[in-house]
Formats: C-alpha cells, structure tokens, sequence
C-alpha cells in the first residue's frame, strides 16, 4: 500500500511539474462541452487574475462566458438534460460579474486619483 501512495504522489509531482514547465501544448480552442465537464466550467473563470491582459486567459474568458449564455438560447438535449447545469451557469455568471466590477472600481479609483 505504502508503495502504491509513493508511486501516485511521484506521479502527480511529475504531472504538475511539466504542467508548470509548459510541457502541455493546451488551446482554449479545444474546449467544448464534450470534451470539459460542464460541472466545472467555473473554476478556471476564479483562476484568472482581475484586469488581465494576457491573451490567453482573455479567450479563456470568452470562450466559458460563451458557454454559459449560447445554452441559455439553446432548447435541452434530447434526453432533456440540460447541457450546463442551472447551478453551474449561476456560478459562471457570478465569477464573470465579479471580474467586470472589480475591473470598473479599479478603473474608477485610477480615475479618482488623478
């Protein structure tokens, strides 16, 4: 047992160093609702840092918002699930929301200071 712990912990050591090495060749072009589990479409939204200006994490942005609002005009799966759970959709709108007014009050207080 002692062994197989050692052996998972080395695994995931070895994955997050060549994630953080940049060894992972990842597109926000290659995420879709088949390939990401919708129940967590929020979490890389808290990951980006208010006013951002790298490009990537802008289109990561983008593509999670777009998401959120298409399903929102689009009819139910066959099966009649939802693509995007009514909760998920929620926390996606408040983490994106959260980012918009964060970015206006430090607009604002720029302003204010000069």
């Amino acid at each position: 047992m002692q062994a197989a712990i050692e052996k998972w912990n080395t695994l995931i050591t070895t994955f997050r160093n060549e994630l953080v090495d940049g060894k992972f060749k990842l597109s926000v072009n290659d995420i879709s609702l088949e390939s990401h589990c919708s129940w967590f479409l929020h979490l890389p939204m808290l990951m980006v840092p208010y006013c951002t200006t790298d490009d990537v994490q802008i289109q990561l942005v983008n593509r999670l918002v777009h998401f959120v609002f298409d399903t929102e005009y689009q009819n139910y799966r066959s099966s009649g699930d939802e693509k995007i759970n009514h909760d998920i959709k929620n926390r996606c709108k408040i983490a994106f929301l959260s980012m918009l007014f964060t970015q206006e009050i430090i607009i604002l207080c720029r302003l204010k200071s000069y």
